[in-house]
C-alpha cells in the first residue's frame, strides 16, 4: 500500500487582514506544492492536499480531510509572516495525529532551520531546494546521510550538510496540478484577466546584490529550463484548464536569448493565453525588441521592481539600476501596449524624509497602470536584516510581524525616520498615485474596453485610502 502524504497549505488570511489592498489578495494554487507533490508522486506517494484558504474556520474541516485521508505524513511550506499560522496548525495536527511525521520547509525554514525547530514542533526541515528531499526522508534508515534537512536529535536540532542545487530544471517532474480544485481558486481581476490562473517557473536563482532580498532558497547562480521544456509546461497547464499563466520567476529576462526564444516558440504555436512575469522584471535586463516579443506572445503587463525614486537609494541598496532606464522602459511598454504595474518600497534605512518624497513623485510621474508600495522588512538571510542585527535596531517583534503591509514598528528601529511619518507616506503614496484625474481618466478608459468596471468600482471602494 501506498504511502499517504497530506501537504497542508497554511491561511494567508491573518497576512492580508488589515491592509490596505485586501482587494488585491493574490488566491491561486502554489507552485511550491504542485512541484513536492509531484516529486513525492514519482516516489511512490499518494498525494492530496488542504488547503486552509478555502475555510474561515479551517479547523473542523481540516479534522475531516484528517479522518477520511489518514495521512503517514504532513507537509507544510511557508514564509515568514505565515509563522503564527503554521505554529498554531502544527501543535493541532500534533493533538490530532500523534506519531505521524510532521515535515515542514520553504524559505523561513531554509534560513532558520535550528531556530525554527526549537520554536515550532517540527519533526523535520526540508532547508533549501525539496524537489527531491521529502521522499528520501521517508526513505532514509539514518537520517544523517539526508543531505539538506533538519531534525531533532538527542541534544537538540541536527543539520546535514547542504544538497547541492538542482543544475538540469529540464530533469524535474512537471508540477502536479491535477492535486489541485482548480475551480475553487480566483485571482483578484486586479492581478489577472482570466481565470484559473496559474504559476509557471522557467528559471531559478538571480545574481543580483539587493540588501533585503534572500538568496537561501534558490542560490545566486542563473539555472533555467530550456524553451522546450517551458512550452511543454505551458501546454500541459492550458491542457488541464489553466486560462492565464504567471511566471514565478526571480529573474525571468536575465537570459535574453532564452527569453526570446521562449516568446518566439509561444508565438510559433498558435497559442493564444494571457501570461504576466508577476514577481518582477529587472529593468536593466529590458529592452524594446524584448519587450516587443513578449507582448507578441501574449504577455499583457510587465512588473517592474523600482523600489524608490531617489538614484541614491538605489545604489545603497545594491539594486544596480538607473532612474532613466525605468523611465525608458516604461515608455516603451507604454507604446507597445503593455501595461506596467511598479513595486515600490518604503522606510528602507538608508531613507530620509525627501527620499520618500522623490519616492512618491516618481512614481506619479512614471504614470503607471498599477503601483504598489510595500514597507520594508528585514528578513531573515538578508544582508538587511544582518545589517540591522548588527547595529542593534531589529526589537525582536513576532515573526507574524515581519508582513509587508504593516508598520513594522515592533520589527526594527529605523535609523533616521519615525514610523509615524513613514506610515503617513505609505498611504499618501496610494493617494497621490492613485487618486488624480489623470488615473481615474485611465481607469475608466481600461475598464470600459475590458469590462472590469463594476470590479474596479467595488476594488476602489474596498481600499483604505
Amino acid at each position: 500500500m501506498r504511502k499517504k502524504l497530506l501537504i497542508v497549505i497554511p491561511s494567508s488570511r491573518g497576512i492580508y487582514r488589515r491592509t490596505a489592498i485586501r482587494s488585491g489578495a493574490p488566491f491561486s494554487p502554489p507552485l511550491g506544492v504542485a512541484a513536492v507533490a509531484a516529486g513525492a508522486r514519482d516516489s511512490g506517494f499518494e498525494v492530496q492536499i488542504f488547503d486552509a484558504n478555502h475555510y474561515r474556520s479551517p479547523g473542523r474541516f481540516l479534522d475531516r480531510k484528517l479522518k477520511d485521508f489518514p495521512p503517514d505524513g504532513v507537509g507544510i511550506s511557508f514564509t515568514t509572516p505565515h509563522f503564527p499560522e503554521v505554529l498554531r496548525v502544527v501543535n493541532l495536527l500534533k493533538k490530532r495525529i500523534p506519531g505521524v511525521p510532521i515535515i515542514g520547509g520553504g524559505p523561513h525554514p531554509t534560513v532558520l532551520p535550528a531556530a525554527t525547530l526549537k520554536e515550532i514542533p517540527f519533526d523535520f526541515l526540508v532547508v533549501g531546494e525539496g524537489d527531491r528531499t521529502l521522499s528520501e526522508i521517508y526513505a532514509a534508515g539514518d537520517f544523517s546521510r539526508v543531505l539538506g534537512i533538519a531534525y531533532r536529535g538527542g541534544n537538540g536540532p541536527r543539520l546535514t550538510p547542504p544538497r547541492p542545487p538542482v543544475l538540469n530544471l529540464d530533469d524535474l517532474p512537471f508540477p502536479a496540478w491535477e492535486i489541485f480544485e482548480l475551480s475553487r481558486y480566483r485571482t483578484s481581476h486586479l492581478l489577472a484577466r482570466e481565470n484559473p490562473c496559474g504559476w509557471l517557473e522557467t528559471s531559478r536563482g538571480c545574481p543580483g546584490t539587493c540588501s533585503y532580498c534572500t538568496k537561501k532558497a534558490w542560490g545566486t547562480k542563473f539555472r533555467a529550463k530550456s524553451p522546450p521544456r517551458v512550452l511543454d509546461e505551458v501546454r500541459k497547464m492550458l491542457d488541464r484548464g489553466f486560462r492565464e499563466i504567471h511566471l514565478a520567476d526571480d529573474n525571468f529576462a536575465h537570459d535574453r536569448e532564452r527569453a526570446l526564444e521562449i516568446c518566439a516558440q509561444i508565438i510559433r504555436s498558435g497559442w493564444r493565453f494571457p501570461w504576466a512575469p508577476v514577481t518582477g522584471l529587472r529593468v536593466d535586463t529590458l529592452d524594446r525588441e524584448l519587450l516587443r516579443q513578449m507582448q507578441r506572445a501574449g504577455c499583457y503587463r510587465v512588473y517592474l521592481g523600482i523600489e524608490s525614486g531617489s538614484p541614491q537609494i538605489l545604489e545603497k541598496i545594491g539594486k544596480g539600476i538607473r532612474i532613466e532606464k525605468v523611465e525608458e522602459v516604461v515608455s516603451d511598454c507604454r507604446e507597445l501596449g503593455l501595461e506596467v504595474f511598479g513595486f515600490f518600497m518604503i522606510g528602507l534605512p538608508e531613507e530620509e524624509e525627501e527620499d520618500l518624497i522623490s519616492t512618491l513623485n516618481f512614481a506619479r510621474r512614471l504614470r503607471l497602470d498599477f503601483a504598489k508600495v510595500s514597507y520594508t522588512i528585514p528578513l531573515p538571510g538578508t544582508s538587511l536584516y544582518q545589517r540591522l542585527e548588527a547595529e542593534g535596531l531589529l526589537r525582536g517583534g513576532g515573526w507574524g510581524d515581519y508582513n509587508f503591509y504593516r508598520v513594522p514598528r515592533s520589527v526594527y528601529r529605523h535609523p533616521h525616520l519615525d514610523w509615524e511619518v513613514v506610515e503617513k507616506y505609505f498611504h499618501r503614496f496610494y493617494r497621490k498615485v492613485y487618486l488624480n484625474p489623470g488615473f481615474f481618466w485611465r481607469r475608466l478608459l481600461f475598464g470600459l474596453k475590458h469590462r472590469t468596471l463594476l470590479s474596479d468600482l467595488k476594488a476602489f471602494f474596498g481600499t483604505s485610502w
